[in-house]
């Protein structure tokens, strides 16, 4: 069985997340498992969850802080979608889905006033339409296919909230190159690329430009596929053969 229908069998055993519940994840099969991840040998349960008590929220918070440096309103985070994944006890990782019927899309306030009225209407595009993720964050050195499941739930939890609420676009965005180029596998439609704005004006790193990009729900599954296959499958097996 080919890696690309393996992984869209596993998006199809992926549930949507009521708030109330906690989920194990489906278990992967064998072709993505790295034979070599320490935790084979004691693995811990590996699950996610939609949080939305205080302590978590905060736990959320502080650990995004941590591994990016950057700070996120607790009035944000109480009003959106926060998933949070544990292995045992730790949380390892996280992400946040949001839209414009809760709260102002988080990515605008990083543009110039008034820049994304214009931005949208040049891309046709409304901001009612549009689910945004991020806030994303991942605990390093994680084995590969925790790696893969992350971003399997995050982009999938994305798509089933577009489908439950009659939205029609996703939105990501991100500083980091790393991340930009995985995500645009996916949301490869740009909308923004240029500095940070902030209280003060604009910030002048050329290192850290902001890109944020979109792609048509009704598009994500095939491009999510592939994207996940090329990236945890041929990319490392590529690697492994240059390496032998």
């Amino acid at each position: 069985m080919s890696p690309h229908l393996l992984t869209q069998i596993y998006i199809e055993r992926l549930h949507w997340l009521p708030m109330e519940n906690t989920y194990a994840l489906p278990v992967l099969p064998e072709i993505f498992v790295d034979n070599y991840a320490a935790e084979r040998a004691q693995p811990l349960p590996f699950y996610v969850a939609v949080v939305d008590t205080e302590s978590e929220l905060i736990r959320f918070r502080d650990a995004y802080l941590r591994m990016s440096g950057n700070d996120v309103p607790m009035s944000y985070l109480r009003a959106a979608h926060v998933i949070q994944f544990y292995r045992g006890w730790e949380c390892v990782g996280g992400f946040v889905l949001n839209t414009a019927d809760r709260q102002p899309l988080r990515y605008f306030s990083y543009l110039k006033p008034g820049l994304a009225e214009k931005l949208l209407d040049a891309g046709d595009l409304h901001a009612a339409d549009i689910v945004e993720s991020c806030c994303n964050w991942l605990k390093p050195g994680l084995p590969l296919r925790r790696k893969l499941q992350f971003y399997l739930v995050m982009l999938n939890q994305a798509r089933q909230l577009a489908i439950g609420t009659g939205k029609t676009v996703l939105m990501g965005g991100s500083i980091e190159k790393k991340v930009k180029r995985l995500q645009k596998m996916v949301m490869s439609n740009s909308f923004y690329h240029g500095e940070v704005f902030t209280g003060s004006g604009l910030t002048n790193d050329n290192g850290k430009l902001l890109e944020i990009y979109t792609t048509p729900i009704r598009r994500m599954r095939t491009r999510l596929v592939r994207a996940m296959v090329r990236k945890f499958i041929l990319e490392p097996l590529a690697h492994t053969r240059f390496l032998g």
